[in-house]
């Protein structure tokens, strides 16, 4: 395993300092001061039109925190490092960023200032941090939809350790899976189309066979020519692999234990068209080493397993599963940019909030497959598309994805390609 802790972000950028105190204060008064939800005439006042949903994050390493609140900055200096992440579990939540879309509709992004370490090493304490953000997006918003991002689903049981705090406030949490599956499956059928490789003929490693990778899995099933999966518990494998045979018994399904047999990750990758990484972990977990030449990964694990910046320009790690939304409005950068495009997760709760409960289902738990076909439905209908490839702040062109993947074509079935040459 790689001890190195990975970052997206290659540039610098910093929240301006009196606008984020100022802010952290308001918030922090709210939190502290306000038992009950705000009327709707100070949440104008405070957070300018009816919220309608609300999206909950948490740093993904301490440089985030100052970051997102330089007047804390100081702090970096002051605080050893081995107990940095309990000092700063303590702070409460606040409204990292407002959301604007060109429909009318608004939102907030609530982070936390507690760190993976820390959430991941506290369950209890996890769940009682989500209460917390779940409590302060009850006091500051009109609508009724609440979204997990980054660790969050994990540490609280997908959702599910938080269902019956939302109960009692009105609000209906989302874990955010159905969306992120949707932009990565969205994802991979856009390299495959640009690629003109049908996905019947398209081999996928996931990386990671925990919910998400299973997730994935099923949703790639009946679609694609050959799966490989890779994780570090035999009894995880064993039980993805048994579930999708039973449904999809001609599916070539691979798997490989990456603990006992870190060697042959290469060689499982090298078989693959792409890969994508659903791990939950704080360090990274692939040497840049062992992904093959010829290569896409997209990273979908949060924090980042795999560094931004690959030796070689035949290697590319792209943003997990991004989804377009025309006019939407960020002002947070997220390590890609301010434009257009954001995760999966993320559009789930604002897709939920679109609909207001007609046709779309929060995903809690499990995702199900009707409310994917819904999904998949409702974003056509709305003209919310997939994402744009993007390996950090850097838009990666079409004609690179097309030559990378053709060469791995090439390397995987090299006699098919000299037979359709001759």
């Amino acid at each position: 395993m790689v001890k190195k802790v990975t970052t997206i972000y290659q540039t610098k950028w910093r929240r301006k300092l009196l606008v984020s105190f100022a802010g952290y204060v308001r918030d922090f008064f709210i939190n502290v001061c306000i038992p009950v939800p705000l009327p709707e005439s100070f949440q104008k006042i405070f957070y300018g039109d009816n919220v309608q949903f609300a999206f909950y994050v948490h740093p993904r390493r301490p440089e985030d925190i100052f970051v997102a609140l330089p007047f804390l900055s100081f702090l970096k200096y002051l605080i050893p490092g081995n107990i940095f992440a309990r000092v700063f579990s303590a702070f409460p939540p606040f409204v990292l960023e407002k959301v604007k879309c060109e429909n009318g509709m608004s939102g907030v992004v609530i982070s936390s200032v507690a760190l993976p370490e820390w959430l991941l090493r506290n369950r209890r304490g996890a769940i009682r941090e989500g209460v917390r953000g779940l409590q302060f997006a009850n006091k500051i918003m009109k609508g009724k939809f609440f979204g997990l991002g980054g660790l969050w689903p994990m540490v609280t049981r997908r959702g599910l350790a938080l269902r019956r705090y939302g109960k009692k406030m009105g609000k209906v949490i989302t874990n955010g899976h159905c969306g992120t599956a949707l932009s990565i499956y969205l994802t991979v059928g856009k390299i495959a189309q640009i690629c003109e490789i049908p996905l019947d003929g398209m081999s996928i490693a996931i990386i990671g066979a925990g919910k998400m990778g299973t997730n994935l899995a099923r949703v790639f099933a009946p679609q694609i020519g050959r799966l490989t999966l890779i994780d570090i518990s035999d009894s995880r494998l064993r039980l993805v692999k048994e579930d999708l045979l039973e449904k999809h018994p001609a599916l070539s399904v691979e798997t490989l234990n990456s603990k006992t047999c870190p060697h042959m990750v290469p060689h499982a990758l090298a078989k693959s068209h792409v890969a994508v990484c659903t791990t939950s972990n704080v360090s990274a977990i692939l040497k840049p080493v062992s992904i093959p030449n010829n290569f896409i990964i997209i990273d979908d694990s949060r924090p980042e397993a795999i560094p931004r910046v690959l030796d070689g320009n035949s290697k590319v790690v792209l943003e997990g599963g991004l989804m377009k939304i025309r006019g939407i409005k960020l002002n947070y950068d997220y390590g890609f940019g301010l434009d257009e495009n954001v995760f999966g997760c993320f559009a789930e709760t604002y897709l939920l909030a679109l609909d207001v409960g007609r046709t779309l289902r929060p995903t809690l738990g499990e995702v199900s497959g009707e409310n994917f076909r819904n999904m998949r439905e409702f974003c056509d209908k709305n003209h919310i598309e997939v994402g744009s490839f993007m390996s950090s702040s850097e838009r990666i062109l079409a004609d690179r994805i097309r030559r990378i993947v053709r060469e791995r074509h090439a390397l995987i079935f090299p006699d098919l390609i000299k037979e359709r040459d001759v």
